[in-house]
């Protein structure tokens, strides 16, 4: 069973983490992981299986933030190939938890950033619209605007131009969430 927690990055600097259960409405920081000064966004959680806490991947500029809950440790590392100066608004690990997808302005490239060799590649432009959030499947990236609902494929998603996204995409209830 995947962890059915939700792990937050709260504050725009002094960034702390918390977890949140969905199913208890339980929400408290991660008191062993350390507040990072200049703050992170674009978090994904890589997970270690049953039982564990996952490693969590986040940005701060064109560095990797990577927290590890379980030994209550936080280290960063500059990402060759990973602008400075931008705000990252998503992210997300793939499937198979070797990379960090970070997307920011519609007209900046998203980035798949390598969390081992902290490399990143360029990808395309993710589009205009509101995303709020995107999530990585192993064959497309879904995406959720957070005025109305909408749930569809994310228009940056591989294959896939801004401009071709699924205009059949299926409309979720205002102010729900809803696995994707």
């Amino acid at each position: 069973m995947a962890n059915r927690k939700v792990y937050l990055a709260v504050g725009r600097t002094d960034t702390r983490l918390y977890r949140f259960d969905p199913i208890d409405g339980d929400v408290r920081a991660i008191g062993n992981v350390p507040a990072y000064p200049s703050g992170y966004t674009a978090m994904g959680a890589q997970y270690r299986g049953d039982g564990h806490e996952p490693l969590l991947h986040a940005v701060s500029g064109n560095k990797l933030v990577t927290m590890d809950a379980e030994e209550g440790t936080l280290t960063d590392a500059v990402v060759e190939g990973l602008p400075s100066g931008r705000t990252w608004y998503d992210g997300d690990i793939a499937a198979d938890g070797t990379s960090l997808l970070v997307v920011s302005d519609p007209n900046v490239p998203g980035y798949t950033i390598d969390v081992t060799a902290k490399t990143a590649s360029a990808g395309k432009l993710p589009g205009s619209g509101r995303w709020d959030d995107y999530s990585v499947h192993p064959k497309k990236r879904l995406a959720v605007r957070g005025r109305g609902g909408q749930r569809g494929p994310a228009p940056h998603r591989p294959g896939q131009g801004a401009d071709e996204a699924d205009p059949q995409a299926g409309r979720l209830p205002a102010g729900r969430g809803q696995r994707l």
